[in-house]
């Protein structure tokens, strides 16, 4: 092999290799990423999630009963987990490295892990709750709020349009062309 042909594969090899690298990386990444996903239970929460928002969706409207077949049809075909599970490794990945991914591996793995994730859900809905109870304590003062503002809408444009009609009525009208 002549001195150029070695020089040329060096660089060819030295060019390719952090490419390669990165490849590798990405691919660690989104194996961690995919990995913690099922650690987690997302697939199970998700689908639990969809369940309960399709069932509050036709208690909240009874006449989509008749739909259901078509909203569980196609909530499962664009929000199914094996849907979205590409984005959802996608932005774990924009977001953590793969040596974060893995540390959260380990920590879910471990029984204060296993602990927290079981616990989440509980939480979220116990925070949930206090929200709205927060937000039923004071229905009122927002109500009141809300009624206050309409009710400055409302005069507004009630003195624009005043504003309006007074402009009308002052303005000469124009002589027709003779």
């Amino acid at each position: 092999m002549t001195p150029l042909k070695s020089l040329l594969i060096a660089i060819m090899v030295f060019i390719t290799l952090p490419a390669q690298a990165d490849e590798m990386a990405d691919e660690a990444a989104d194996a961690a990423a995919a990995k913690l996903l099922d650690i987690l239970d997302v697939e199970k929460t998700m689908n639990q999630s969809m369940e309960q928002m399709l069932m509050m969706q036709v208690q909240a409207n009874p006449a989509l009963v008749q739909f259901s077949d078509i909203l569980i049809k196609f909530t499962n075909q664009y929000m199914s987990y094996e849907s979205l599970k590409p984005e959802f490794i996608r932005i774990y990945t924009e977001a953590f490295s793969a040596d974060e991914l893995n540390d959260m591996i380990e920590f879910y793995q471990s029984p204060t892990g296993q602990n927290v994730k079981n616990k989440i859900p509980e939480l979220m809905q116990k925070g949930g709750e206090i929200g709205f109870q927060r937000l039923n304590d004071h229905s009122e003062e927002l109500k009141a709020l809300i009624t206050e503002r309409a009710e400055k809408i409302a005069a507004d444009q009630k003195a624009a349009e005043d504003a309006a009609a007074e402009n009308d009525a002052a303005a000469p009208e124009a002589e027709p062309d003779q």
